[in-house]
């Protein structure tokens, strides 16, 4: 894990290593710790500054089923409650659970539907709702007290759900796919409200993210294209941004000027959303898996592989 400082693109703190390597990774509400799923399926929880071990408490400590892990299964998706208390993961085990961020116990039963491996999922700014999306082609809404299903499953994508993230209102769910296209749902009636196809030629969807005024839409995609969308109009911003591999990772900055992109490439570029520019870029050995802001803008982390990297949001330099 690494943390930059995105004016100078410089590391301000890592890399923090994992022992395996990291297929999912989420930052806490206030931006102090970070959750982390390893490709054996075992979770830990990390705090950003210090690189401390939190969850489990033993770094030697040996997982079990119940425990804090997802299962045995590779760990593909968390995302934070906002109390910043619990998180939820979910991977190639099909199934949703809910840990405690202190001690690192599941809380509650599993939530069971999917019939293939969950991509993604998203939890509502109140808590109370759940979304996932998965290889079966299905978006889920659920009920976070109950374990139920809000709503019978969304259905439409011909391909992998890989993508969903709730409108800051929550009025709204937002799916990207492997076939090419984003999907908004009504969060309480499950209606369909528009398809956009991103591409002439489908390009699957690897990731999305909403700016924080919920305006525009960043997708991307397997060709290495970033597109960005005025999401009121369903109208393209900009020239597509592109890197030379699949797009991994996205992330707007808390004043929505700056959009990150993480590659297959092995790089994390910096674009400036009104000038439409390539402003910085930081290279790996890696592939980069995730990218995320602190709340407040003053950091941002990438994952390349199994290391974190913190960085200065002023100076892009190493914490």
């Amino acid at each position: 894990m690494r943390m930059w400082d995105i004016s100078t693109g410089q590391c301000c703190t890592g890399p923090r290593y994992n022992k395996e390597p990291l297929w999912s990774v989420a930052s806490s509400p206030d931006g102090r710790c970070a959750a982390l799923g390893g490709s054996n399926g075992t979770l830990f929880v990390r705090d950003i500054d210090s690189g401390k071990l939190l969850v489990p408490k033993n770094a030697e400590y040996t997982s079990t089923t119940g425990e804090m892990m997802s299962s045995n299964y590779q760990t593909r998706t968390i995302a934070w409650f906002p109390n910043g208390l619990q998180f939820a993961s979910a991977g190639a085990d099909y199934v949703v659970r809910i840990w405690s961020a202190e001690t690192g116990d599941c809380i509650g039963d599993a939530f069971v539907y999917h019939t293939g491996t969950i991509c993604s999922i998203d939890i509502s700014s109140d808590g109370s709702s759940l979304a996932s999306g998965s290889e079966d082609k299905t978006v889920c809404l659920w009920n976070r007290d109950s374990r139920e299903l809000a709503l019978d499953p969304l259905t439409g994508h011909t391909d992998t759900v890989t993508a969903v993230i709730f409108t800051p209102d929550d009025a709204r769910l937002i799916s990207g796919s492997n076939d090419g296209t984003i999907r908004e749902w009504d969060r309480w009636t499950g209606s369909s409200l528009r398809v956009v196809k991103t591409h002439e030629q489908p390009e699957a969807i690897q990731t999305l993210s909403l700016s924080p005024d919920g305006f525009k839409l960043a997708n991307g995609s397997t060709d290495g294209t970033v597109h960005l969308w005025d999401w009121t109009t369903d109208s393209s911003l900009a020239a597509s941004f592109a890197h030379s591999g699949r797009v991994e990772a996205l992330c707007f900055s808390p004043d929505g000027r700056h959009l990150f992109s993480g590659s297959d490439e092995h790089t994390v570029r910096v674009w400036d959303v009104v000038t439409e520019k390539d402003v910085h870029e930081i290279s790996y050995e890696h592939d980069v898996r995730y990218v995320d802001y602190a709340p407040d803008g003053s950091t941002f982390l990438t994952v390349p592989e199994s290391r974190v990297c913190i960085y200065d949001a002023s100076n892009r330099r190493l914490t």
